[in-house]
């Protein structure tokens, strides 16, 4: 089966998040307790997420500079280690992948080595994201990302 992915135009969206530095090996271990502490503050001020938990990554020389969270109505003030964090809208490139986070990297390489075979570019400035979705493959039962790359104007 060929390869799949689709431009949208994405709009500009808030999440209250959790910002943190991590190298690539630590971040597992980090994501489920930032969006543990966003959610618990999002609870004690009955705040509901507007979607899935999504997770920014903006490369460095050292690792990843990482805000995590969940999607929310507009901008609100800080509190209790949560940030606002505006994601850009724009034309981006998105796919699904199925299965573990391990093989992530897999589907990352796979998407960004077709948006430029289709004569695209990548943004390189500022973060790619990923929206980790509730519901499971019906075919395999595996875990749905949902990977978001910005690309440069046409």
């Amino acid at each position: 089966m060929a390869f799949e992915y689709h431009v949208i135009d994405a709009p500009v969206r808030h999440l209250a998040a959790v910002r943190f530095h991590a190298a690539a090996d630590e971040m597992a271990g980090r994501l489920g307790d930032a969006l543990g502490t966003v959610i618990d503050v999002l609870v004690s001020h009955d705040i509901v997420p507007e979607g899935p938990a999504i997770a920014c990554f903006d490369a460095t020389d050292d690792g990843y500079d990482v805000a995590v969270g969940y999607e929310v109505a507009g901008p609100f003030a800080s509190e209790g280690g949560i940030e606002h964090v505006e994601l850009p809208g724009g034309e981006v490139a998105t796919t699904v992948h199925v299965g573990p986070s391990e093989s992530l990297g897999e589907t990352e390489t796979e998407l960004e080595v077709n948006i430029m075979a289709d004569g695209r570019e990548l943004e390189l400035e500022g973060p790619v994201w990923e929206e980790y979705l509730d519901e499971k493959d019906a075919a395999t039962g595996e875990s749905l990302t949902r990977l978001f790359r910005p690309l440069k104007p046409a």
